[in-house]
């Protein structure tokens, strides 16, 4: 998995490419499409479970 954090105050492009309005954001990528997105409030849980899911279905 490949991660990227990028400050979106400082790297506007970042933030109108990705529509991103709020901070902070947890974006995730599969095969060049967004699978999850979660702003200000992400659940370590749900990004768990989401991130296991998404794991499965890419290695079946």
């Amino acid at each position: 998995m490949k991660t990227i954090q990028a400050d979106a105050a400082e790297i506007r492009e970042v933030a109108g490419a990705f529509s991103v309005f709020t901070a902070p954001v947890v974006l995730v990528f599969a095969e060049g499409k967004e699978w999850f997105r979660r702003a200000r409030f992400v659940p370590m849980g749900e990004l768990q479970q989401e991130l296991t899911k998404l794991n499965h279905l890419l290695n079946e």
